[in-house]
């Protein structure tokens, strides 16, 4: 039997890999099954070796780093990046944090992140539709995969650089001051601390290069 395995994690859909990231523990045959969208049923009937192959060369489709993507086409559709996130509105940020943080909610943050292109100016700008909360959550379950990593990476990275920069003005400015000053002075330190702690977590996030197996 033939089988057509995903090559990069462009070519699997978000649902897939939130299915997988819901099992304990996956085995081969849970990764085939899954990102290949296949019953299980028909995966043990594989040999063996083939089953570990199928998930090897799975796997290897994540050893990148992913990227933000600013435009994709799906069902016909190309659908766009929130042009200009300082021009979000407080609506589309809340739910972009909030259903962000999650891999089982992902869709849900892809449907504020990524709507149609209605429009397009010089330059490469274009113009998305208007905010509807959920209009788009259950077609972002079929977006490449890719594309929500990538997203993923991105607000990763713009939190790395604000608490960066916290942690960089605390230790210049702040700490001098409010050293020594009673509790306060404890509560920033305590607060320093927990930055150093969440800096490293943060980064090990952002440099997505392994394999969700």
């Amino acid at each position: 039997m033939k089988v057509a395995v995903p090559q990069s994690a462009e070519h699997i859909p978000l649902c897939a890999f939130q299915e997988l990231s819901r099992i304990e523990n996956p085995e081969p045959l849970d990764v085939v099954a899954t990102l290949c969208e296949l019953p299980k049923s028909t995966v043990r009937n594989f040999k063996a070796r083939s089953v570990d192959e199928i998930a090897s060369a799975l796997s290897s489709g994540f050893e990148k780093k992913f990227g933000l993507t600013r435009t994709f086409k799906m069902d016909g559709v190309t659908y766009g990046f929130i042009p200009n996130l300082d021009d979000a509105t407080y609506g589309e940020v809340n739910d972009i944090q909030n259903y962000l943080s999650k891999v089982e909610t992902w869709h849900v943050a892809m449907g504020v992140l990524y709507r149609p292109i209605v429009g397009r100016i010089v330059k490469g700008k274009y113009v998305i539709e208007q905010y509807v909360p959920g209009r788009y959550s259950e077609a972002m379950r079929r977006c490449p995969l890719s594309v929500a990593m990538g997203a993923q990476v991105f607000f990763c990275n713009l939190m790395i650089d604000l608490l960066s920069y916290i942690q960089n003005y605390m230790k210049e400015e702040e700490i001098k001051k409010m050293l020594g000053s009673g509790k306060n002075g404890e509560d920033i330190i305590r607060w320093f601390r927990s930055l150093e702690t969440i800096l490293p977590e943060l980064k090990r996030s952002a440099d997505i290069t392994s394999t969700p197996v």
